[in-house]
């Protein structure tokens, strides 16, 4: 049975990671999940690595840095593989906006 991801909430795996962020015992989290729940259970961005993307955020690549919009829908129902263009443009700059999710046959990009 399909779930709707947008209802989702964080579970206590979730909650248990983001209190090991907290408490200094875990410096950083990389998932492969692109649910958006790590960060929705409270993670600092900036301890997370997605390495297939977030469904629920979308980013502008001309902007530098990029512009990132965190949606509460999901961000991927017109992109498909190769085809990461989400018909919405930047607000900053009126480019395309595009997901961030990597499929399987795609190669992601790591970023430091």
């Amino acid at each position: 049975q399909a779930c709707d991801l947008k209802a989702a909430n964080p579970t206590l795996t979730h909650m248990v990671l983001l209190a090991l962020v907290t408490a200094g015992k875990v410096q950083h989290i990389v998932s492969q999940n692109c649910d958006g729940l790590h960060l929705r259970s409270g993670v600092d961005p900036g301890q997370l690595s997605e390495i297939h993307g977030n469904m629920f955020i979308e980013v502008c690549k001309q902007c530098d840095p990029p512009a990132q919009y965190v949606r509460d829908f999901d961000v991927t129902a017109r992109t498909s593989r190769h085809r990461h263009v989400t018909d919405r443009v930047c607000c900053r700059c009126g480019d395309r906006l595009h997901d961030t999710i990597v499929l399987p046959g795609e190669t992601g990009k790591l970023e430091s």
